[in-house]
């Protein structure tokens, strides 16, 4: 309890701020000691005076005093505390009397007599006085504060014995060897008797608190040390006398812990246990450091300190490593090889002994230092040392595109070698070695490792590190048949059984934004686009990025068909989107997930570049659309006059007035929330130029549209009225005689004769009668036709006839059915601009064979094939008119004269292939004011133009020019005919989300060309454009061709463009299945001779390098066909491997086994022929298999 007395309170008031009352002894005041606690006490030695000097304090120096007497409680000491160094605390025996202590700071009056009356001087020198708050606190004696009164111990190996103590009741009887004899050393004193030939161990004390034993009282110190810590070879049933002792200043009440340990067998190496190392499984050892003692210093222990050792021996029983785990990094182990022989290694925490010999003992010493040592245990396990632990010795990995290479490896079995540029020079690396050969241009990955394993690239062994990282990752920009060596490394702290997977991603096409893939984008419904990061690498960063971070990259070009945003969906947040004016120019926007990029403009090309980080990098899809601009109202107005703008050029918050003569091609084009045209003034727009509206155009002049000018009008209501003039001029190309074009109006009311005036003969078309020619179906079997059986689907037009809006008109604008070689200017004029939402009603005749419509751009722009296409389910592709052929008796048909179905070319989703009569004039999805158009229908319905499929650019498009479309892995296929000229194209489209099935939009079937070259389905469908999924170089193409030539004529077969990032740097071959001849289409074309008629399945497009030269006549496959298992019979030598095949060329089944004879069982297959590729020495060959 402590106690607070304040003594100046009971002093008159006169003495409060004067000298203080118990300045001399004689006017000492009486206090009283606390017991079990300090009483307190107060006083401003700046009140007093000196009245004399004491022993311990300066003489020359003001001490000034104040004096107090107390009552010994207890017979003991009495400790002062809480006061400064510059205090001097002084005992007497009386006023006058004799000086008994004297001592600065803290500290005790020592063997103090209980009931005495003693005199306390407190003093403090003049220039440090002033308030001091002492404590005083008397303790008995202890019982145990001299050795002939020592305390007795039971000292157990079983458990510990706790005894409490309290240094402040004890005094200094002797000074231990290892204390400072000038300082107090309070001490108490016990006795004991080991109970076992072994160490004490005691613990629970500071390090102020120093333990000593004696062998007797006076008698020899065996030891002395402060802190925990032991007695080492004490004898067992021998009486030992313990000293425990702390410095007064710190004396304290507290406890210790004894316990003995029984000496261990092993404690020193004569006496080493014996372990059995395995390779399999560890052995694990039960050891306590607290039961042995020093017996030499490991060469990595500090010599200072105390390592308790235990020894062991082993027999290593392979060549190669040691690995000693479970261990605190207190604990040491040392190995040698013999006792008192050389120290082979050394070291702490779990770790490893290297490239030890099989068959050799070796000599294993186990250290922990005192001040740690407990009981423990440890793991012991050999690992032979691997074949590939050194460069020299690498293992060859095989390292594909296809799919990962999975190796197993235990980095407990090696050493290092070296270290890799990436790694901490002072961590031992335990590496493993190999190479791999690049099979492509291109990166490698490394994943399925943990950031505690590196891997590090170089030219050869020995040679220049190329790169170096930990974790999964890649190496960038290897070059295809170059041979690398891979070192695979682990610090030895973290070496463990593992694997690590590897593959190799052939460099995009698109990695560097000079070679940008066109990205088609439409605004109905997203397109999906694939993206493989894993085959990019970094080329920039953009804003979002983070640039200490590796971004793989990709680049597209965007060109907008409208004002408004591109929308970007259906990636994760690992991916960012970074949009350029330009390659190398300005950042836009850059965001991260899903997101849009805004206020972008139509016609203009945007550089897009994707990112993920390679640590996710990943094959990603994404979905891509352009959103509108949402349309605003009208704010304003501005005027054209005099040769400029009243308030400025108009934008599409603005209504522009054109109140004098304007012409695009000298003043630009003109964009506008609406428009109005003054009376007696001509608004002319250019060639190649637009005026673009949100809402209304007034003609209340004169509207002017050139020939492949273009107005826009985007609100769906919008509508242009007319009450002046508007012509729209369309010019065709030269045409010869009894060439055809396929038209439609632009304007609302026009007439045959309005426009057409001058043409010969002009044609509606009745989808209703059109029944497909059967000569031509005959002589064109799975072609599509667009020939009627009698004719009767044609309409000639009267002079008054009305041409609708969406409607396609076959024109012959020539004066007479001889005249050649001119161009004509048709004028559209009657009615107005046809704008808005326009249905046109689908006739549907049961089939999509027999359901030919004939239709038409019916606005006067662009008309966007991509929208069109989306926005109606009943349409899957657009057929145009080149032509390019004159009619002639020798093709079927109903007339005289036919016409070819070789000047058809077709436009779908999956891209466009020109009319065989014009093969280097592809389609594209922009359809030119007054073209027509043929569709096939597959249902019913209504079929809808709109405002948002117009556009103001790329009205150029009467004749095919180059090729725009969807983003994607494309081969087209040309067949040529030596004789006649004739030659047919068909293309085959890798597209993301398409599958082997016929796919409305992006699969048409071939046409009826007198000859054609066509792709197959699984179910034999003869495709024109055939769309895939992905591109996977596993697939093959199966195709056919057909020849009205009648007899055996000669043809070539050549791939006469591709495109796409996987595609393009794959190989292609093409596999002549009735020849068996492989050809490299990449270098040459195919010639054969074909007879007349249709030859499916007749070749294969394989994507990758065949390894043989034939069919497969080493092996039976029987019952064949079969409706159920069939067994397959190795001829001569062993099948090593097979493969089964659709007719897609989709893998469906495959194994590595080897055989010479395995039952298949083709029971849940469909009915459909099925091929069947096999290995036998060495060689792939292939066999058909058909399920009934």
């Amino acid at each position: 309890m402590k106690k607070l007395l304040f003594l100046l309170l009971v002093l008159p008031a006169s003495s409060l701020f004067g000298q203080a009352v118990n300045d001399e002894c004689a006017d000492r005041l009486t206090i009283s000691p606390g017991v079990g606690g300090f009483n307190e006490f107060s006083i401003d030695t700046s009140t007093a005076t000196e009245s004399l000097d004491a022993s311990c304090e300066t003489a020359s120096q003001v001490n000034l005093d104040v004096w107090y007497e107390f009552t010994m409680p207890v017979s003991g000491n009495l400790r002062v505390t809480n006061v400064p160094n510059t205090v001097r605390s002084v005992l007497y025996d009386s006023c006058s009397g004799t000086e008994l202590a004297c001592f600065g700071d803290d500290g005790f009056f020592y063997n103090l007599v209980g009931g005495t009356t003693y005199v306390y001087r407190l003093s403090e020198r003049d220039i440090f006085a002033g308030s001091v708050n002492f404590r005083m606190e008397a303790f008995a004696s202890a019982t145990n504060d001299e050795c002939a009164n020592r305390q007795a111990l039971t000292v157990s190996t079983a458990t510990t014995t706790v005894t409490p103590l309290d240094y402040r009741a004890a005094t200094e009887s002797v000074d231990g060897p290892c204390e400072t004899a000038s300082q107090n050393q309070l001490d108490l004193w016990y006795e004991f008797i080991m109970p076992v030939n072994g160490n004490i161990r005691i613990t629970g004390i500071p390090n102020t608190v120093f333990r000593t034993l004696y062998d007797s009282c006076g008698g020899v110190d065996l030891a002395c040390g402060s802190d925990d810590g032991f007695f080492y070879n004490l004898t067992s049933g021998t009486t030992y006398v313990l000293r425990m002792s702390e410095r007064s200043l710190f004396a304290s009440a507290d406890d210790f812990t004894i316990q003995a340990f029984e000496t261990a067998v092993n404690d020193e190496c004569v006496n080493r246990n014996t372990i059995v190392v395995n390779t399999g499984n560890v052995t694990n050892t039960t050891l306590d450091f607290r039961t042995a003692t020093e017996s030499v210093d490991g060469p990595c222990e500090a010599a200072g300190n105390t390592q308790h050792d235990l020894w062991y021996e082993f027999t290593m029983p392979v060549n190669g490593n040691i690995r000693i785990t479970n261990i605190p990094n207190t604990v040491y182990r040392t190995l040698y090889d013999t006792c008192g022989g050389v120290d082979l290694v050394c070291g702490s925490d779990d770790g490893f002994f290297y490239d030890l010999t099989a068959g050799t003992t070796y000599v294993l010493r186990m250290s922990e230092r005192g001040l740690f040592a407990s009981a423990d245990d440890f793991d012991i396990e050999a690992f032979e040392t691997a074949a590939n632990d050194e460069c020299a010795n690498r293992i060859n990995l095989v390292v594909s595109t296809e799919s990962v290479t999975n190796t197993t490896l235990d980095y407990r079995t090696a050493t290092e070698s070296v270290d890799g540029p990436c790694e901490a020079a002072g961590n031992t690396q335990q590496d493993l070695w190999y190479e791999f050969t690049m099979p492509v241009n291109g990166n490698v990955r490394i994943t399925n490792i943990p950031n505690t394993v590196y891997r590090t690239l170089y030219d050869s062994c020995g040679g220049i590190d190329i790169a170096c990282g930990s974790d999964d990752g890649f190496f960038y920009d290897l070059t295809a048949g170059t041979t690398y060596v891979l070192r695979m490394s682990e610090r030895g702290l973290f070496a463990s059984a593992d694997d690590f997977d590897i593959q190799a991603f052939e460099t995009v096409v698109n990695d560097d934004c000079a070679e940008a893939t066109a990205m088609v984008v439409g605004t109905v419904s997203p397109i999906v686009y694939s993206i493989d990061f894993r085959g990019a690498t970094e080329t920039t960063d953009g804003s979002c990025d983070t640039a200490g971070n590796t971004n793989l990259d990709v680049w597209y070009t965007v060109e907008m068909p409208v004002d408004g945003s591109l929308d970007l969906s259906g990636v994760p947040n690992t991916v960012n989107f970074t949009l350029y004016d330009s390659c190398g120019g300005t950042e836009l926007d850059c965001f991260s997930d899903d997101g849009s990029f805004t206020g972008l403009s139509a016609g203009e090309q945007y550089l897009l570049r994707l990112r993920e980080r390679a640590l996710f990098a990943s094959f990603r899809t994404v979905n891509v659309v352009v959103t509108p601009d949402v349309i605003g109202s009208c704010s304003s107005s501005t005027t054209w006059s005099g040769g400029s703008w009243s308030a400025g050029v108009p934008d599409k918050t603005t209504s522009a007035i054109i109140a004098d003569n304007y012409d695009t091609a000298t003043q630009g084009s003109i964009s506008a929330c609406e428009c109005t045209i003054n009376p007696g003034v001509t608004l002319t727009i250019g060639t190649g130029d637009y005026l673009e509206t949100s809402f209304n155009i007034t003609v209340d002049g004169n509207l002017e549209v050139a020939h492949e000018g273009s107005v826009v009008q985007m609100d769906p209501t919008a509508q242009t009225i007319n009450n002046g003039s508007i012509n729209v001029r369309k010019s065709t190309p030269v045409l010869a005689a009894k060439d055809f074009m396929l038209m439609a109006s632009p304007m609302s009311a026009e007439s045959r004769d309005g426009v057409y005036s001058t043409a010969w003969r002009a044609y509606g078309h009745n989808a209703a009668n059109f029944s497909p020619n059967p000569d031509v179906a005959l002589a064109f079997p799975s072609a599509e036709v667009f020939i009627d059986d009698n004719g009767d689907d044609r309409i000639l037009l009267g002079a008054t006839s009305a041409l609708n809006a969406g409607t396609g008109y076959l024109v012959f604008p020539q004066a007479t059915p001889t005249e050649a070689g001119l161009s004509y200017d048709l004028d559209y004029t009657q009615g107005t601009l046809n704008s808005g939402n326009i249905a046109f009603p689908i006739v549907y005749n049961g089939s999509r064979d027999a359901s030919f419509n004939l239709m038409g751009n019916p606005y006067a722009s662009t008309l966007d094939a991509v929208d069109f296409i989306q926005a109606n389910a009943m349409i899957d592709a657009v057929y145009l008119w080149e032509h390019n052929t004159a009619p002639s008796a020798g093709l079927p048909g109903y007339l005289n004269f036919n016409y070819s179905m070789e000047d058809v070319s077709v436009y779908n989703l999956t891209g466009g292939i020109a009319a065989a009569s014009s093969p280097s004039e592809v389609p594209t999805r922009y359809i030119a004011s007054g073209q027509g158009f043929a569709v096939k229908a597959t249902a019913a319905g209504t079929a809808e133009f709109n405002n948002g499929m117009r556009r103001n650019f790329n009205n150029n498009t009467l004749r095919s020019t180059a090729e725009s479309v969807l983003e994607g892995d494309r081969i087209w296929i040309q067949l040529q005919a030596a004789a006649y000229q004739a030659s047919s194209t068909a293309l085959v489209g890798f597209l993301e989300g398409q599958s082997e099935a016929v796919n409305p939009g992006y699969d048409a079937k071939r046409l009826a060309t007198y000859v054609s070259v066509y792709s197959h389905t699984r179910w034999g469908d003869e495709l024109g454009i055939q769309s895939l999924g992905r591109f996977d170089d596993e697939q093959v193409i199966f195709l056919g061709v057909s020849s009205q030539l009648r007899g055996f004529h000669e043809f070539s077969i050549s791939a006469s463009e591709i495109k796409g990032v996987a595609i393009e740097r794959s190989d292609l071959y093409l596999y002549d299945t009735e020849q068996d001849v492989w050809t490299d289409l990449n270098q040459t074309a195919y010639h054969f001779t074909a007879d007349e008629g249709n030859h499916p399945f007749r070749f294969e497009l394989h994507f990758k390098r065949p390894t043989t030269s034939g069919l497969a006549t080493s092996m039976k496959a029987y019952p064949n066909p079969t409706s159920g298992n069939v067994m397959l019979q190795a001829e001569a030598q062993e099948i090593t491997g097979a493969k089964l095949y659709d007719m897609l060329g989709r893998l469906l089944w495959s194994t590595e086994r080897s055989f010479t004879q395995m039952e298949l069982d083709l029971s849940n297959y469909p009915k459909a022929t099925y091929l069947l590729h096999y290995q036998t020495a060495g060689t792939w060959q292939v066999t058909q298999i058909v399920v009934r």
